[in-house]
């Protein structure tokens, strides 16, 4: 390895602008950003005053000159070798980093969904577990209906005359409903052509 291989190397570019207006910002800005473009960077910069120009009976102009220096560092093929496979890894990282949060968000909604599910699954149970617990009374006259005709339908307005007058109380006619089809989904009792009709593989 040479001594000259330990050392950063640069490369340097001079540019002049001359100016007899006296304002070369747009000029100066288009070779700015030309130069940056390309990986240069400004190290030095001033305007000297090269002489005045006679333009009229009241008036006269100066001349000046704008100079920058440019620097830009000189890599070698090993170094834009490494500095290129640098910035594929970090771009895969970032690749790789997205879609491990996208991954993380995906379980973490799956999560949300199952939980909530679980507790409207609980609720429910509860629910009817309650619509049932608390409506006892009402449930052993409907099976000792069914008990008596076993292959008679009932519609739910069937139901509730006859089940009101064997409590001697007006059953509403929407609770009754729920708890059917809370039976229903049981296997208790099934609907057929808006009849209820008593299964033969319920066992209470």
């Amino acid at each position: 390895m040479r001594l000259e291989d330990l050392y950063e190397r640069y490369e340097y570019a001079v540019e002049k602008l001359n100016d007899t207006i006296g304002d070369d910002t747009e000029d100066l800005a288009k070779l700015l950003n030309s130069y940056a473009a390309k990986g240069w960077r400004v190290i030095s910069i001033h305007t000297n005053e090269m002489g005045r120009n006679l333009t009229g009976m009241l008036s006269n102009t100066s001349t000046d000159e704008t100079v920058v220096v440019f620097e830009r560092r000189v890599y070698t093929k090993e170094e834009v070798s490494m500095l290129t496979f640098e910035k594929e890894a970090m771009k895969k990282k970032t690749v790789e980093m997205v879609e491990q949060k996208k991954q993380e968000d995906k379980e973490q909604a799956l999560k949300a969904y199952n939980e909530n599910l679980a507790r409207q699954q609980e609720y429910a149970r509860n629910v009817n577990d309650g619509l049932l617990t608390n409506n006892l009374s009402i449930i052993n006259a409907i099976n000792d209906m069914f008990d008596e005709n076993p292959e008679k339908g009932y519609g739910i307005f069937d139901l509730q005359y006859t089940i009101s007058k064997r409590l001697e109380t007006n059953v509403d006619t929407d609770l009754l409903s729920k708890i059917m089809f809370r039976l229903s989904s049981m296997e208790a009792y099934r609907l057929e052509a808006g009849k209820f009709y008593k299964n033969d593989v319920y066992e209470e």
